[in-house]
């Protein structure tokens, strides 16, 4: 187990979020999708879940400008249609997953972790 999954995902599972997550960082980053608001916004998309059927894919979004992931979460929700026709087509699979996009907590509670191991040593 992980701190994504409740069980061990499979290996097309892995794989797949894997692409995901590749597909959604390069197309912001060379501005396949675009929106105005999100130009001078550091994202990144740390981890991709899907669900174990492939149909559901939430995408992990951390902003360095903490003050505005609300904001970038609100803009990615309105362009989630845009994105998912992007994995579909660049995925090549068979049935887009639905996409949602939540805030990176996981990387922060990581993080927390390691000061306190260091602060132990």
């Amino acid at each position: 187990m992980n701190l994504l999954y409740s069980k061990q995902p499979t290996q097309r599972q892995l794989i797949i979020a894997s692409s995901i997550q590749q597909v959604v960082s390069k197309a912001f980053v060379i501005q396949e999708i675009y929106h105005p608001n999100l130009e001078d916004t550091m994202m990144v998309f740390p981890f991709v879940k899907i669900t174990a059927d492939l149909k559901i894919a939430t995408i992990y979004v951390d902003c360095l400008n903490k003050d505005k992931i609300k904001v970038v979460l609100e803009i990615l929700k309105s362009l989630t249609t845009e994105i998912r026709k992007l994995i579909a087509s660049k995925l090549q699979l068979k049935h887009a997953p639905t996409i949602g996009f939540i805030e990176d907590t996981i990387t922060q509670k990581q993080s927390n972790i390691l000061k306190l191991i260091d602060n132990i040593s």
